[in-house]
């Protein structure tokens, strides 16, 4: 592509760009459209190195010169754009969403589209038309990945656990000092269950 192509197309995404801008106020439906619009156009204006066309040497520099986007909204757009996009093509988002919706999908442990199609099912199973709270997207990925637990606490645990265990069948440690370990035993027992419930 030469250099009046890539202008020519760089003036066509900026139309389109400041064109779905006007829309952002308007209802949560028309709103979640130009935020897609916009998240799309962006990208491909990153990904393409369109925005040295127009003489910006930094991408962030151009969105907050043409549009007033901080680096943080044009890239919070440009990932909900993503999701949207791979949702779509998932076949289990037939609407556009808003931006806040979306962006709980973005973070790194759910960038997988399998980890998202589910936790966006599990958020949609009662009404698969609709656009679920961000309450229901954080229930859906408790379900879907619940938390990480630390496993080296968990080695911690079982590393006394088995210490503890042999001292207890020791004859000559008192009935106090024994009685102490059982509770100790049972205490971190029960919490490696509670960790590895979680």
């Amino acid at each position: 592509m030469d250099n009046k192509q890539n202008v020519g197309s760089l003036n066509e995404k900026v139309s389109e760009i400041k064109n779905a801008c006007k829309n952002l106020r308007k209802s949560e439906t028309i709103a979640a459209e130009s935020q897609y619009i916009i998240g799309n156009n962006l990208r491909e204006i990153k990904e393409g190195g369109l925005f040295k066309d127009g003489n910006f040497n930094k991408f962030e520099e151009f969105c907050q010169k043409r549009f007033g986007f901080t680096k943080q909204y044009a890239y919070m757009l440009i990932n909900a754009s993503i999701v949207q996009k791979q949702l779509e093509e998932k076949g289990v988002l037939k609407i556009k969403c808003p931006e806040k919706i979306l962006r709980m999908l973005t973070a790194k442990k759910y960038q997988e589209e399998q980890i998202q199609k589910e936790i966006w099912i599990k958020a949609t199973q009662n009404n698969p038309k609709r656009i679920p709270s961000r309450k229901e997207i954080i229930n859906a990925q408790k379900e879907v990945l619940p938390p990480v637990v630390n496993n080296n606490n968990n080695k911690s645990y079982v590393k006394v656990i088995n210490v503890i265990k042999p001292l207890l069948d020791e004859e000559s440690i008192s009935n106090d000092i024994k009685e102490l370990l059982e509770m100790l035993n049972e205490h971190l027992s029960n919490a490696l269950k509670e960790i590895n419930h979680k």
